[in-house]
Formats: structure tokens, C-alpha cells, sequence
């Protein structure tokens, strides 16, 4: 398909839209996540927007090296252009709440401490950072479950992380329920922890991904 540019001075720049969206016969398909491939959530869009303005409808204005968000004519946020297919950038202080608060933590980090807990720890760890569309997204669910080894100690810990792989219990509440119970202290029937097949699909960025620094 050819491309087409046009280039615009600032008063040829139009200052009002129309959303032809109502007066189409069908509705547009959804946008698509680039990594998952599944429709857009509000989840998605945290790491670009303000957390505000998700639900809200907004402009965009797009130049070779700059995209910028406008609001009812106003610039709320403004990105540098990336050309990488499913890449992101994000400005911290457009980063959920509950997400600032994890800003010095990295992927990396956090796997190398899991690591020093123990391997089914390690490994727990990196899947729960590997199946979010954003590995910040899994940062909370780690660290809660990194501390359960002051709540409770290391081993149980250990144990209890590979009895929620084994039964693909893949967050903190599960993880924090397990030694809870007491079941991470009851022999597990079958480990098949080691011969499962890995899960794959396009978002997954396996166990070196993370290995570019702390």
C-alpha cells in the first residue's frame, strides 16, 4: 500500500475532530496488543497514559520522532516515538500508584533474589514476571511472595513454590495460601516440575530476557 504525507503548518493544524465511529454500518475491531495479540485493556495502557484519562477519549498527534496525547485540546502526555514492534516507554509518574512504589526494583533484580531463596522459587518468580503483558504488572505478586520467607522461612518458602507450580497456582494469594494450610509441609504425590513443557506464546520472554543487568 502506498503511504501518503502530508505535512501541515501550525494553522492548517485542525483544533476540533469527529469520531465517525457512530455513523459506521459496524463498529471497528478492537485494537490488538502487539505482544498477547488480544484486544487492548486499561492494564495495557497504565504504563502510557495518565490513569485518569484510560476511560476517557483522547487525540493523538503523531510526528516522525514524537507521539504526543491531547485531551479536549490540551497535551497531557508525550512520548518519544519508538519504532520496535511491541516495545513501550513509560514516564513514571503516569505509572499506577501501585506501581511507583516498585520503581528501583527491575525483572532482574527480583529473579536473582528469588534465585537465592531457592530454584522452585526462582522459577515461580520468573513465570509470574514472564506471563504479564508488562513485568511491572507482576512485581507486587513477587515481592508479597519473597516476603513470606520472614513470615514464615525459606524452605517452607521453597516449598511452597513448588507445590503452586505444580498445581500452576501462579499468584500471591495462592502462594501465601499454600504454607498457610500447612500444605507446603505435606509430600507432594508427583513432582513434575522439572518435565512440564514450558508455556509459549508470543508474550513470553523466557529466563535470559531479564539478564541485562539489576
Amino acid at each position: 500500500m502506498k503511504q501518503v504525507k502530508y505535512t501541515l503548518d501550525e494553522k492548517q493544524i485542525p483544533t476540533e475532530w469527529y469520531n465517525i465511529q457512530a455513523d459506521l454500518p459496524k463498529p471497528l475491531p478492537p485494537v490488538l496488543h502487539p505482544g498477547t495479540k488480544e484486544p487492548i485493556g486499561p492494564q495495557d495502557l497504565a504504563p502510557l497514559f495518565p490513569m485518569e484519562l484510560i476511560k476517557q477519549e483522547v487525540d493523538a498527534r503523531v510526528t516522525d520522532t514524537t507521539v504526543e496525547v491531547l485531551f479536549k485540546n490540551r497535551r497531557v502526555a508525550s512520548h518519544l516515538r519508538s519504532y520496535q514492534e511491541g516495545g513501550f516507554t513509560t514516564l513514571p509518574e503516569h505509572m499506577p500508584k501501585s506501581h511507583q512504589k516498585y520503581l528501583d526494583w527491575t525483572p532482574s533484580r527480583i529473579i536473582k533474589w528469588a534465585g537465592e531463596n531457592g530454584p522452585k522459587t526462582q522459577r515461580l518468580v520468573t513465570h509470574i514476571l514472564d506471563s504479564r503483558p508488562h513485568p511491572e504488572q507482576g512485581f507486587r505478586s513477587c515481592l508479597g511472595i519473597m516476603r513470606l520467607a520472614k513470615h514464615y522461612s525459606p524452605e517452607r518458602l521453597e516449598a511452597a513454590c513448588a507445590r503452586a507450580i505444580l498445581i500452576k497456582a501462579y499468584s500471591y494469594k495462592s502462594v501465601n495460601s499454600i504454607p498457610k494450610n500447612g500444605l507446603d509441609q505435606q509430600p507432594l504425590l508427583f513432582d513434575q516440575t522439572e518435565t512440564t513443557a514450558p508455556v509459549t506464546h508470543g508474550n513470553i520472554r523466557g529466563k535470559y530476557y531479564y539478564q541485562g543487568g539489576l
